[in-house]
């Protein structure tokens, strides 16, 4: 609806040029400037939005409603430059605001509403360019991919790498087994699901065979998650970190040339998610504890590598997801390459980057994809990882 109203502004305000000494009285009845002064206070609306989400953003605090705020950077940034043009064109064409010419002040509104969306864009900019071309990836690229020709069936991983997905699956999802049997298209030899449940498992079993190694911790609700791999599992175990209900996975895994990785699958609460107990909405404190905590320990082991993922419930440029990646050292595949936003999957324009997956150092990025929609509200991600074997620790059994 904004944009439609936006266009429209164009359409009215074009149409019903006239010069600043010439400016018809507000036909209060309806008509033409009473629909443009309409347009020009929804643009002023607009306009307060993004200037009030962008403030909140950089707010320090835990409360859900300033943090909730660090998803749209990419939406208000958007918004923000297609504002910032409607207003510039609108004056500079000699408009009429609310039937009065340039010199009743609404010019000063324009340029001052100017100077805030140029301000709030530059905010959002820094933010959330980082994952955009512009910048240098924080994972190098693999040279695996042109080693495997361009004739590769896409859903066959490249001779060499590790194929993780991580997808938020949605409980409530009808089409388990549909939803579980497009994932294994892609043949991953790593999958880990969130949002799992009891009903999930007989589905889940089914692929036993494909995956003889696997780490459940069902749980209702959304809370649940399970880790399949065909690589055999040394140590894999249920850590419950902040919250008794909130499991996460932690595993080694060994590869096939002798070498392992350690792997940690989370998904904490969300901010403004409604308590189940009182009234009132839960703030960032879970979410943010529970990836400083993850942090800590992979910073702790130095001499291992280790792949995070997970639904996050938080984008990749917020404050608590760049402490957590410079306290762990792990890195983004995403910076430099594209957002991958996976919800809301129904809403591509809405979308935001929070289903992750962090690397150590010493992994390379052969391919990166957002596959399609299973049924759920968040669409899967899949990274296709090489680690060279000279960087490659033979790590024994954990010590913590």
């Amino acid at each position: 609806m904004p944009m439609l109203a936006l266009r429209h502004l164009f359409h009215v305000c074009i149409l019903t040029r006239q010069p600043y000494d010439a400016a018809p009285p507000l036909e209060a009845s309806g008509g033409q400037p009473a629909m443009q002064q309409f347009l020009i206070i929804l643009w002023l609306i607009l306009v307060g939005c993004v200037s009030v989400v962008t403030l909140l953003s950089l707010i320090p605090g835990r409360s859900w409603v300033l943090r909730v705020c660090d998803f749209p950077r990419a939406q208000m940034f958007t918004l923000g430059l297609v504002l910032l043009g409607v207003g510039l064109l609108v004056y500079i064409t000699g408009v009429e605001w609310s039937g009065g010419g340039a010199g009743d002040g609404w010019g000063s509104v324009v340029w001052v509403s100017g100077v805030i969306l140029l301000a709030s864009a530059v905010v959002q900019a820094y933010w959330a360019g980082k994952f955009t071309a512009l910048t240098k990836p924080e994972v190098p690229s693999s040279t695996l991919a042109s080693g495997n020709g361009d004739r590769r069936d896409p859903k066959l991983p490249v001779d060499g790498s590790i194929r993780l997905i991580t997808a938020n699956v949605d409980y409530t999802n009808a089409d388990r087994a549909g939803a579980i049997d497009r994932l294994m298209e892609m043949q991953p030899h790593i999958l880990a699901m969130v949002e799992t449940d009891e009903q999930w498992d007989e589905d889940i079993e089914r692929y036993r065979e494909r995956y003889p190694y696997m780490v459940k911790a069902l749980r209702k609700l959304g809370r649940g998650m399970v880790l399949l791999s065909r690589f055999p599992i040394e140590q894999g175990e249920v850590r419950y970190l902040v919250d008794d209900d909130r499991p996460s996975i932690w595993a080694e895994l060994c590869l096939p040339d002798g070498g392992c990785l350690r792997l940690v699958v989370t998904h904490p609460p969300p901010p403004g998610l409604p308590k189940r107990r009182g009234s009132g909405r839960h703030s960032s404190k879970k979410r943010d504890i529970e990836l400083d905590i993850i942090a800590s320990r992979v910073r702790s082991q130095p001499g291992h590598q280790w792949i995070l993922s997970g639904d996050f419930n938080d984008v990749g440029w917020s404050g608590t997801t760049m402490r957590a990646k410079r306290v762990s050292g792990l890195r983004d595949p995403r910076v430099g390459r594209g957002m991958f936003s996976t919800f809301p999957a129904s809403l591509p324009l809405l979308r935001y980057p929070i289903d992750h997956v962090l690397v150590s150092n010493a992994f390379r990025l052969v391919g990166l994809q957002r596959l399609e929609d299973i049924g759920s509200d968040h669409l899967p991600l899949l990274a296709d990882l090489e680690l060279p074997a000279k960087r490659r620790p033979n790590s024994g059994p954990s010590e913590d």
